[in-house]
């Protein structure tokens, strides 16, 4: 049994990373070991641009060019689960909107199961809610909330 992943639509990638690819380039964040447990990211977060992207090189470098590696201004960049359950108790002590609100959830769940009735019926389906970007957490969250 085996996976094969193939993608001509995307601008770099170092699988098996999680990456996220988009529009102007793809963010790569490493887990360490694969193995070693259940998504342990940390390290630094690499991304390239269409402009720095392998394929765009002509001749092609053999060996991989060098990523871009992004400023970390936040704190919680290791191992941090609950940070998000951490700031809707912080959201609702303080009176505010949670990040992870009800309509980014619908909104989400939304999109979800769009991509499954798009696989499934082999037909666009158009996700008709919307909803608010969060703002980002401030860099001395949960101090500057």
């Amino acid at each position: 049994i085996g996976e094969m992943m193939v993608s001509f639509d995307v601008w770099e990638s170092e699988t098996p990373r999680f990456e996220i690819y988009g529009e102007d380039g793809t963010i790569c964040i490493p887990d360490a070991d694969p193995g070693d447990g259940a998504n342990i990211f940390h390290g630094p977060v690499w991304y390239r641009t269409r402009k720095e992207a392998r394929w765009s090189m002509r001749p092609r470098p053999v060996a991989p060019a060098e990523w871009c590696v992004a400023r970390n201004t936040h704190g919680f960049n290791y191992d941090a689960r609950g940070v998000g359950l951490l700031e809707m108790a912080d959201a609702v002590t303080n009176g505010r909107t949670p990040r992870a609100s009800g309509a980014l959830a619908y909104h989400i769940t939304e999109a979800m199961q769009a991509m499954l009735t798009s696989a499934r019926e082999a037909r666009f389906v158009e996700v008709a809610s919307t909803c608010a970007r969060p703002k980002p957490l401030p860099e001395n969250f949960p101090e500057d909330c």
